[in-house]
């Protein structure tokens, strides 16, 4: 199991990625090659995550895997980005900003930061975007139209856990609705959940990836 995984973080870390920058190539790399043989995998095929436009709709249970998931989803894409929906503090935070801003997210305004000090630029941030042609919801139809994929965590929240789901939010209804993409859910699991009772900070983790999701009729009806 040992040699398996770091075959397989050898092979996604010698993967191409034309597509990126040199300096994004780089960061990627470097990341899976300290961190990428915590990651396993469960029902992924080639076919699931190789066209756009689509829709990746995760759960979301804990900080390090918003940075390490799609780091590892992009390498499995040999460098095509998934621009990922996510809260505007992340665009405000030295470094963070960067790295996120290397995947052009689309940010949300729903809540304060739990560090003071940035709340001060969310007025800011929330004015600027209102004044942009689009809501957030239209921002991810355009770009899926445009024959980008987008990263979804619907529970809206990091949910702590470790047995059930949050109940999701209406926005990745309204986002699948409007556009054509299919969505892929992927389940994040933590093989210590069980031990422990608790999701933990940091440790493995299992991408368990379920079939492409097309919605036809809902869409039809809609």
């Amino acid at each position: 199991m040992f040699q398996e995984k770091i075959g397989n973080q050898l092979k996604i870390i010698s993967t191409p990625m034309p597509s990126l920058t040199w300096g994004q190539c780089c960061f990627i790399k470097s990341l899976l090659l300290c961190w990428g043989q915590l990651i396993q995998t469960e029902g992924w095929e080639p076919e699931l995550i190789a066209g756009d436009p689509l829709i990746f709709a995760f759960n979301h249970n804990c900080s390090y895997e918003t940075l390490l998931v799609p780091a590892y989803l992009i390498a499995l894409r040999k460098g095509r980005k998934i621009s990922f929906i996510i809260d505007w503090m992340y665009g405000h935070v030295p470094l963070v900003a960067w790295i996120f801003k290397q995947i052009d997210p689309i940010y949300v305004f729903n809540k304060k930061s739990s560090l003071i000090f940035l709340n001060h630029y969310r007025s800011n941030a929330r004015r600027s975007a209102q004044q942009r042609p689009f809501t957030v919801y239209q921002e991810c139809i355009k770009r899926l139209g445009e024959g980008r994929s987008i990263g979804i965590f619907p529970e809206g929240t990091r949910n702590r856990n470790p047995q059930t789901l949050l109940k999701g939010k209406k926005g990745i209804g309204y986002i699948t609705l409007g556009s054509q993409a299919s969505v892929v859910p992927i389940g994040i699991d933590f093989p210590g959940r069980d031990t422990k009772g608790r999701i933990p900070r940091f440790g493995p983790l299992i991408l368990k990836f379920g079939p492409k999701l097309n919605f036809l009729e809902e869409r039809a009806i809609y």
